[in-house]
């Protein structure tokens, strides 16, 4: 397995994993993954090194920084900095001097999250096409009523859509 260590064309560190390449030069889903509020890489690190172990590229953005994020002031519940590690690992796929070049199924993609990674994975599967799966652990309370404030939140006809 290759550590990811890089960064969006916007500036946010993106952590992840990359699986080895094996002789049949087949193509890996990529699964993006957003961290909850105050969330670590080491919270997620031995679930996505799993997920990686079976065959999937894993980028894992921050919204400033590993250790900024770990302030419960630093959000992102829009969705846009999950896509933009995705639209990294797309362009990535592309680039010969990357290691992710001729790696992603972009045909298999996937966005994940927990708590207010589960409401970006929620906004950026609704904007986003075509998503393969959504994956939403414990995402927050949805609008209008419910933090965080409208519109960076999910309201449930989006859910039912994305569903």
């Amino acid at each position: 397995m290759t550590f990811l260590n890089s960064t969006s064309a916007e500036g946010h560190p993106i952590y992840g994993w990359i699986p080895p390449k094996d002789s049949a030069d087949r193509k890996f889903p990529l699964i993006g993954f957003m961290h909850g509020s105050t969330g670590q890489w080491g919270m997620y690190r031995d679930n996505l090194l799993h997920y990686a172990s079976h065959g999937a590229v894993i980028v894992f953005p921050f919204v400033k920084s590993p250790e900024k994020d770990k302030n419960p002031f630093t959000t992102n519940t829009d969705g846009s900095i999950l896509m933009q590690s995705i639209e990294y690992a797309k362009l990535a796929n592309k680039d010969p001097m990357s290691p992710l070049f001729g790696m992603i199924d972009e045909d298999n993609i996937v966005i994940a999250g927990h708590s207010m990674g589960a409401t970006d994975s929620i906004m950026a599967s609704y904007k986003m096409d075509p998503v393969k799966l959504t994956v939403t652990q414990h995402p927050g309370i949805c609008g209008p009523f419910g933090p965080p404030p409208s519109p960076n939140t999910w309201m449930p006809s989006m859910l039912a859509e994305v569903m």
